[in-house]
């Protein structure tokens, strides 16, 4: 009697184990999934110096952290 309550609950502990039976239903799914990022827009803003007295301008890429064209004279 006393091997067959053993047998019993080894039986039932693997019938019942959550592991056996979520690794039997579930079926690992392998695509791959890319993700593509979107372009963001440069930033650009004015930059200005002053030299020699006089004030001096230019377009400034932050983005590219790089001048933009040449400098202008302001006033």
């Amino acid at each position: 009697m006393r091997k067959v309550k053993k047998i019993l609950a080894a039986t039932l502990i693997l019938v019942m184990n959550p592991t056996n039976v979520m690794a039997n239903s579930h079926k690992i799914n392998s695509s791959v999934i890319t993700v593509q990022a979107m372009p963001r827009p440069d930033i650009i803003e004015w930059r200005y110096k002053s030299e020699g007295g006089k004030a001096y301008r230019r377009l400034y890429n932050y983005t590219r952290e790089q001048g933009v064209g040449e400098w202008e004279l302001v006033s």
